[in-house]
């Protein structure tokens, strides 16, 4: 079975000349070509790639929330230079780089990753097929208490996930979420819409701070239509 069939322009390679499409099968990209000769027909189809966008940056990171598919951590991605120390329920923060040197929420060196102005990705609602291949973000950071300008309800690494997503094998070190009395905010998923979803293999680390007086507030995964499979 075949999607996404896109028709190629004929090209002449050595002595053939190739007509095909590119298509998607199972979520996997494919080229197939055809070139006829002599009475014989060659075929051949190739697995062009895995289909997975490679993230090795914040704003590798941050394209792919806004834009959701398939993709795959290839190193540990640091969003901020912050170290988040947790201790009797309270959080102080520092530079990871440079822990004599401290930092306080709203500190103007930290970007929000969807704060006013600084933000690095965006709300959008998608399907995410993320393989954290045992990498972590670091760094996740918001300050949504008193908000004002940027008001969305739904707050995390991924705010607002679709049915079908799919997250694996991902950390989250150093994150600290002021998310208020927002409606739903998680540090993975602030909330999935509809059927069905999966996270599976993922952790938080102790470095972890989440304040929050949202309706659907949790650690990995905030609100969602139904419960989750996976752990």
């Amino acid at each position: 079975f075949y999607d996404n069939i896109v028709d190629m322009e004929p090209f002449t390679l050595g002595a053939y000349t190739w007509n095909g499409y590119t298509c998607t099968s199972f979520g996997y990209p494919y080229t197939m070509l055809e070139a006829k000769q002599d009475g014989c027909v060659f075929q051949v189809m190739i697995l062009t790639k895995n289909g997975e966008y490679e993230i090795y940056t914040p704003e590798e990171l941050a394209w792919y929330v806004a834009n959701g598919g398939k993709a795959v951590l290839m190193n540990d991605v640091y969003l901020n230079d912050l170290k988040v120390t947790v201790k009797d329920g309270a959080a102080s923060l520092t530079k990871l780089t440079d822990t004599s040197v401290t930092l306080t929420a709203g500190d103007s060196s930290l970007r929000e990753w969807y704060g006013t102005g600084t933000r690095l990705g965006n709300h959008a609602q998608h399907v995410y097929v993320l393989n954290g291949n045992g990498y972590a973000v670091n760094g996740l950071y918001y300050n949504r208490l008193g908000a004002g300008a940027y008001t969305a309800n739904r707050y995390g690494l991924i705010n607002f996930a679709a049915s079908g997503t799919d997250i694996i094998g991902l950390g989250i070190e150093n994150c600290y979420m002021l998310t208020g009395n927002k409606y739903s905010a998680a540090c993975i998923i602030g909330y999935v819409e509809k059927v069905y979803y999966t996270v599976s293999e993922c952790y938080l680390a102790e470095s972890v701070y989440h304040e929050s007086s949202s309706t659907y507030a949790g650690g990995i995964v905030g609100g969602g239509n139904v419960p989750a499979d996976g752990t």
